[in-house]
């Protein structure tokens, strides 16, 4: 091949390769993102509340004494509504139809993005139109069992909550005997009466039946079987919006790795010579624009979610949950981790 032959197929290879990172950097925009800026506002979906309490699960998601969604999960939501609208405040909390419609729901486009106490499984990610991810806390899994030994389990009648994992753990437990399914409050009755032997649950349904049975001895004798991965969920076919949900996970995760919090992110801001390249990138001072741009967010938009909202840790403190164990960062002795910046 000639110079200037192989000169122009250079030329053209370089034009491909820009015309591919232009693609790559934001031509390839989020329907759901056009919608929620179109709209004005993020539709963020939580579980259900009047199939357990009339005000909600604290310190997960309930309504404050002015009716206002308030919690854990509601603030996990107003950080994405940060990240894509610039202000926490642009965001409207849905209460799902029923805890077994969920992930219905935001298939049907009730909500755009689902914080609600969801495991994330194989079924689920397979049967419905939703994908999983990331993990934004790992539960335990708790059950009581009245007057037996683990070798008599599969002979007793076991309770779970609907379309939970728990009932899929109740038919492990119980033998491959289908257990009852009721709702949370309902199953921790039918135990509490004697109309089941067995009941198990998530973290937030024990501290709902630990309230409803009045902190007798009997409510505090129960187990733990194992521990559930609670993952934030968004519709399928939408990669952009799964990339830009799944990023702002991160984002409150690493701000908390490493020590960045509402307080001290905009000194740290402010002294750049200190900062690494992911650092840098982080907050927005790489000067790779169309790098972190292509999620079709502004360039400092992590930044600005741990200034207006905190770190993971910061949100976990507020609400009363625990800042230790597995629900930190893996650096911190956590299992939550985030991918490189």
């Amino acid at each position: 091949m000639g110079a200037a032959a192989l000169g122009a197929a250079t030329m053209g290879m370089s034009g491909v390769a820009r015309a591919g990172n232009a693609y790559a950097y934001g031509l390839l925009i989020s329907e759901t993102l056009k919608t929620v800026k179109k709209r004005g506002k993020l539709l963020v979906g939580i579980g259900n509340i009047y199939q357990y309490y009339p005000t909600g699960y604290p310190p997960y998601f309930y309504k404050d004494a002015n009716g206002q969604w308030i919690g854990f999960e509601p603030d996990l939501g107003r950080c994405i509504a940060t990240a894509v609208m610039g202000s926490k405040d642009s965001v409207e909390i849905v209460g799902s139809q029923l805890w077994d419609t969920r992930f219905t729901d935001l298939a049907n486009g009730m909500f755009d993005v689902l914080f609600a106490q969801a495991t994330w499984t194989l079924a689920r990610d397979l049967n419905f139109n939703d994908d999983f991810g990331p993990v934004y806390e790992v539960t335990p899994v708790t059950f009581w069992v009245r007057n037996a030994n683990p070798a008599s389990w599969s002979t007793l009648r076991w309770a779970a909550p609907s379309g939970t994992t728990g009932a899929d753990y109740a038919y492990t437990l119980g033998g491959g005997v289908a257990p009852m399914l009721l709702n949370a409050t309902d199953a921790a009755y039918a135990y509490m009466e004697g109309g089941v032997d067995a009941f198990i649950t998530d973290e937030v349904d024990t501290l709902a039946f630990l309230e409803i049975m009045g902190g007798s001895t009997e409510a505090q004798n129960y187990q733990t079987y194992k521990t559930d991965p609670l993952a934030i969920v968004v519709r399928e076919n939408d990669s952009k919006w799964h990339e830009i949900v799944n990023w702002v996970g991160y984002a409150l995760i690493q701000a908390a790795a490493w020590g960045w919090t509402q307080g001290n992110i905009e000194s740290i801001k402010n002294n750049p010579a200190m900062l690494n390249d992911s650092q840098k990138r982080f907050l927005g001072l790489s000067g790779e624009v169309s790098f972190m741009t292509s999620l079709g967010l502004n360039q400092d938009w992590a930044y600005q979610v741990i200034k207006q909202n905190g770190n993971y840790l910061e949100l976990r403190a507020k609400w009363g949950l625990s800042t230790t164990g597995p629900n930190t960062p893996e650096g911190l002795g956590g299992v939550l981790f985030t991918p490189v910046w």
